[in-house]
């Protein structure tokens, strides 16, 4: 997750790189074996057709899996827009293309969302309240980085005076 100043606005992205990778490692994978089950393997005739449907299961839950991380880890992009006061947030992901306006005047509080990883490790995310408390998440990945996403709510914090 980066965040720079701009002229009349400043700007959040996170890079979901890795998450793409590895959602593409699971489609890839998964496609070969669901391919292969179908007749693509060299020896699929030597198969039973019970194990054939086994690899195919797998392989399609691959796939599936694939898709599940891909559709979790949209890039996000926020523009706080000092100069006409408002909040944009816009997610591209496999789903689409969405996009949230929030004026400075709906905003209650920017504030630091905090979970654990698998690992049971603290993670942080930056989160504001609306008016009606109402949440909406700055981005979707987390970051163990505690500082580093307290120092970007305190920009923003500054920037639309909650």
């Amino acid at each position: 997750m980066r965040f720079w100043d701009a002229s009349t606005s400043f700007f959040i992205e996170d890079s979901p790189g890795l998450s793409w990778i590895l959602g593409a490692l699971f489609v890839l994978v998964g496609s070969a074996f669901a391919l292969g089950s179908l007749g693509l393997f060299t020896n699929a005739a030597d198969l039973s057709f019970g194990m054939r449907i086994v690899i195919l299961a797998l392989g399609t839950t691959g796939i599936g899996v694939g898709l599940w991380v891909w559709k979790r880890s949209p890039l996000s992009r926020v523009q706080i827009n000092v100069s006409d006061r408002y909040i944009l947030v816009d997610r591209w992901g496999i789903t689409g293309r969405e996009t949230t306006r929030v004026n400075f005047a709906d905003v209650r509080a920017i504030e630091l969302e905090t979970g654990t990883d698998s690992d049971g490790d603290p993670v942080y995310r930056p989160m504001l309240r609306t008016q009606n408390n109402a949440p909406l998440l700055l981005s979707l990945l987390h970051v163990h980085d505690r500082a580093q996403v307290e120092r970007m709510i305190q920009e923003i914090a500054v920037r639309v005076g909650a």
